[in-house]
């Protein structure tokens, strides 16, 4: 979080792929950060099972991937302006 020019709470890196990197798999991986922030600041955790934050994460990664697939198809037909 960046506050005045400096970090506030950095708590990690999300590294990613150039040849992996669209919507989809950027929605999951900062799925998975934000829990992970979330966790941090509460300092109680938070009650998901691993499995449970990695479906989580699909689910939000698949949401936004749809969502901007549909966007650029409906902005190459001229129905976003």
């Amino acid at each position: 979080m960046e506050t005045n020019g400096r970090r506030d709470n950095c708590i990690g890196q999300v590294l990613f792929h150039a040849k992996f990197l669209g919507a989809g798999v950027t929605a999951h991986e900062m799925t998975h950060a934000a829990l992970y922030a979330v966790a941090g600041r509460t300092k109680k955790g938070y009650e998901l099972t691993e499995a449970q934050d990695e479906v989580l994460a699909d689910v939000v990664g698949q949401m936004v991937g749809q969502f901007w697939r549909a966007w650029w198809r409906w902005e190459k037909q001229g129905k976003i302006k």
